[in-house]
């Protein structure tokens, strides 16, 4: 195989870092977690029922959405069908 040499030098010296960055030192395990924690923030429906929303307000909740638009009724109707044949879906 042939070897891929130092990624380095192919940046430009005006675009590479003149310091070293200050990231903090994290284990996998800890990154992990914060990653996790994120996509719960994103899909919490399934995790947690947060009042605080709302009732009335457009949530994202992409697993309901998936369910419904992948159902066979839905995917086989024409965006102007009456609507007396698309009610009690």
């Amino acid at each position: 195989t042939e070897s891929v040499g130092d990624g380095i030098s192919s940046i430009p010296k005006s675009m590479r870092r003149k310091n070293v960055s200050q990231l903090p030192a994290l284990s996998q395990p800890q990154v992990l977690r914060h990653f996790l924690h994120l996509s719960q923030e994103t899909l919490g429906v399934d995790f947690n029922i947060d009042i605080g929303q709302g009732t009335c307000t457009m949530k994202y909740s992409p697993k309901i959405h998936e369910q419904f638009a992948s159902s066979e009724k839905v995917a086989e109707m024409h965006p102007y069908q009456d609507e007396s044949t698309s009610q009690g879906l």
